[in-house]
């Protein structure tokens, strides 16, 4: 991941299938910007990624970021016992 030249758009490998548009967030669901192009081969597409206002590339380099909504850890339920009548 790394900042593109003349631009603050951020450069990233894609590991999932994407579309233009979507949006990008944090592993804390904090919205940091959307797809802007694709580009590169099939097999190991590039993104570049508008950040919005007010995001700072620092703060975003070499984190995880997610396509979408992040993922949601599931929380274990305690089995309920269930009586008879």
């Amino acid at each position: 991941m790394h900042q593109s030249r003349g631009n603050s758009n951020l450069i990233m490998t894609l590991e999932a299938d994407a579309r233009i548009g979507l949006s990008v967030t944090d592993k804390d669901g904090k919205y940091l910007g959307k797809i802007f192009d694709i580009f590169g081969p099939v097999d190991t597409p590039y993104a570049s990624i508008k950040l919005s206002e007010g995001v700072e590339l620092g703060k975003v380099e070499g984190k995880p970021i997610y396509l979408g909504k992040p993922p949601v850890k599931k929380k274990k339920r305690d089995k309920k016992v269930r009586r008879s009548r």
